[in-house]
This record gives C-alpha cells, structure tokens and sequence, in this order.
C-alpha cells in the first residue's frame, strides 16, 4: 500500500504539512504543498520504472554546483519529445548473450519506459491510475 492509500473514503487527497520520501521519487504536488493522493503513488512508481529502464538515478548532481541537478523524469520527457525514446534506455539490458541488441527485448523496454513517462507526468490529472 503506497502512501496515497492513507486518505480516508471520498478525500481526493491527503494534505501533510511534513513531507517524507527519497528525493527524486516525489510527486510535485507532494513535494511542494503537501498534497498526497493515489496519483502521487503513481508518479513514484513512474521514475522506479524510469530508473530500471534507464539505468539511471531520478537525480543526480553533474557538479558541485546546486544548479546542475539532472533529473530523470525531465530528461527521459524530453527524448520521448524528440523521437528518441530508444537513446533513453539502459544499452546494458538490450543485449543478448552474444552481445548484440535484441529486438524484441528493445521494443518491450521501450514501452515500459513510456509508461514511466506517463506515470510520472507533472500534470496530476494527466498520469493514469491503478484502479483498472
């Protein structure tokens, strides 16, 4: 149970003035005002997937420097933008005993890795739910 279920029958979201999580995993609108709800869950699991697909942290610093932060989320939106959704996944899993990219490994990942995208969309009312 993710903690977007701790809200009670009928609350749309769930308001905490503390917030609590691994930086990177948090949805915006818990992260900034405190807002939890289910969707906020969603987001989460969204960068997991990113991460396992890309290989990559949701954030890591590029330098000493507090305002070269990479983001995952911002950058795997930016390449499924451009067309480029493959130049995002993790080459390590692609490939097959032998070395080369299999193909049908490659398409899966690729749309798992939309998936990620989707669930951690900005835009609360934009990423899908877990209810079916």
């Amino acid at each position: 149970v993710g903690l977007g279920r701790q809200r009670q029958q009928g609350q749309s979201h769930l308001s905490t003035t503390r917030v609590a999580g691994t930086h990177g995993h948090l949805a915006p609108e818990y992260a900034l005002y405190g807002h939890l709800s289910e969707k906020s869950d969603v987001y989460s699991f969204g960068v997991v997937v990113l991460e396992i697909m890309c290989g990559r942290k949701a954030l890591d610093d590029l330098s000493s420097s507090p305002h070269h932060v990479f983001m995952l989320t911002d950058w795997a939106w930016s390449l499924a933008k451009e067309g480029k959704v493959e130049a995002a996944l993790d080459a390590s899993l692609l490939r097959d005993g032998g070395g080369s990219t299999n193909e049908h490994v490659k398409g899966m990942m690729e749309r798992f890795l939309v998936v990620g995208i989707l669930c951690a969309h900005a835009m609360v009312a934009l990423r899908p739910s877990f209810s079916p």
